[in-house]
């Protein structure tokens, strides 16, 4: 009995007394302080991964009796504190390409940032204030921000909302960087009526775009459209700097 005591037992010294643990437990207790050993500190963020260029969609949604905005454009973020680019909005059918003059940004430990650029334009200067939080971190770097615009004024009663995707822009945008077939999916409202369309437009890398649509124009009808359109070759040609 003794000696199976020996096999299955461990004796630890304390003084006058000694007290049997069994090996099992010693083990164990091993294998947890081997596991905390190993934890890493979490994860933290800083303006370095937030880096390189970025594609905008910005919508605004208000009510019905609300004007709709919109626009699109290219953020060049500089990994350290400075972003620059450009926007072109649509809003409530006026068109105005602003290009940043002034441009700053941050992003905090937990992958929450904040930027404000301050833009020149045809219609006037402008500022926005956007709220962002990085997504789908890859190799040191956000490929995609979810932000908003957090300074819309007292009389706007529009939620704006922003998507940025890293593009990776490296030399000058040229027609031919964008070639070949995109498939499309669209939805918009109108006051007492909605419409959505799914379709394709394939472009020839030159100066020429064709679409080919089937609209849903009310309920249960569905109308196949094709048009041919061409490209307007006056937004910036933005690279990273």
């Amino acid at each position: 009995m003794y000696r199976e005591q020996q096999r299955v037992c461990a004796k630890f010294n304390l003084g006058r007394d000694s007290v049997p643990i069994r090996k099992s437990s010693v083990v164990v207790v091993l294998l947890m302080m081997f596991t905390f050993a190993g934890m890493s500190a979490a994860t933290t963020y800083t303006a370095a991964n937030v880096k390189g260029s970025y594609s905008l969609l910005v919508n605004a949604y208000g009510g019905a009796s609300t004007s709709q905005g919109a626009a699109v454009g290219v953020f060049n973020f500089d990994g350290v504190n400075t972003v620059t680019g450009y926007v072109t909005n649509i809003d409530n059918g006026s068109l105005d390409v602003q290009t940043i003059s002034s441009g700053t940004y941050t992003v905090s430990a937990n992958g929450h940032g904040s930027a404000t650029a301050s833009f020149t334009g045809p219609n006037g200067p402008g500022t926005w204030q956007i709220a962002f939080v990085l997504n789908s971190v890859s190799s040191s770097v956000a490929r995609s921000l979810q932000s908003i615009l957090i300074n819309t004024g007292a009389g706007d009663p529009r939620v704006w909302a922003i998507t940025a995707t890293s593009i990776n822009l490296s030399v000058p945008a040229t027609a031919a960087r964008l070639k070949g077939t995109y498939s499309v999916l669209l939805n918009w409202w109108a006051t007492g009526a909605q419409q959505e369309a799914v379709g394709t437009f394939v472009f020839d890398g030159k100066s020429k775009v064709t679409s080919s649509f089937t609209y849903q124009v009310a309920e249960g009808t569905a109308r196949p459209r094709s048009q041919e359109l061409a490209l307007i070759p006056s937004i910036p040609t933005e690279a990273v700097p």
